[in-house]
């Protein structure tokens, strides 16, 4: 009698953990709909380029589509991707563009690549020939959800001359754990609290005192 349920305990177990491996295949956010609000106006021109910095990006172990991962039922993870298959890098320039575009802002966007360097970015955003400059260094990114839904990242935003001088910085990094519940599993929160966590960071991130006067 013991056997029998010893084995019914291990199919149980095989047949939940192959569902949550299908939950975990091609998982996408929907980030592009994130509206970043900017609390100042303006009317300069503005060249806005984001260079992703992510080791696991630049070495390609991970798409330059990564936001993070979504793990199966044996903790085998499955990566989860922009919704609209641009680079996540060129969401965060697009996003930023926009939020400054609404405010009065006349702006371009400038396309990044993971293998330029920084030196090499600048001199491309730089090259639009606009008064400001923004380039979003994205040192961290990812998501992991398993058992809990967990967000960790490091964006750096530096505003610079059309000189190539550096006129100010600013730097958003956070780790976020959040768990669960019998309301919603760790995959459905994640599909709405990644893109308030993107809103938020890049929100903190533009909105802070010094970039609002180095774009004046």
């Amino acid at each position: 009698m013991m056997q029998k349920k010893s084995n019914s305990y291990s199919v149980l177990i095989v047949v939940c953990s192959l569902y949550l491996s299908g939950c975990a295949v091609g998982n996408k956010y929907k980030i592009e709909d994130s509206k970043i609000q900017f609390t100042s106006t303006g009317s300069s021109t503005v060249s806005v380029g984001a260079l992703d910095q992510r080791p696991y990006v630049i070495e390609k172990t991970s798409p330059v589509t990564y936001i993070g991962m979504v793990r199966g039922g044996f903790g085998n993870p499955f990566n989860a991707t922009t919704n609209n298959g641009l680079p996540f890098s060129d969401n965060i320039s697009k996003s930023i563009c926009l939020s400054l575009a609404d405010k009065g802002y006349n702006v371009k966007q400038v396309i990044l690549t993971p293998e330029l360097t920084e030196e090499e970015s600048i001199k491309r955003i730089i090259a639009q020939g606009q008064d400001k400059n923004i380039i979003v260094l994205i040192k961290k990114w990812e998501s992991d959800v398993f058992m809990n839904f967990n967000v960790s990242y490091e964006l750096l935003l530096k505003v610079i001359s059309s000189k190539g001088e550096i006129i100010a910085e600013a730097k958003n990094k956070e780790e976020i754990n959040a768990s669960g519940s019998i309301f919603k599993e760790p995959i459905g929160l994640s599909k709405s609290e990644v893109p308030r966590i993107y809103k938020k960071s890049l929100e903190e991130l533009i909105n802070n005192p010094r970039i609002i006067n180095a774009l004046k």
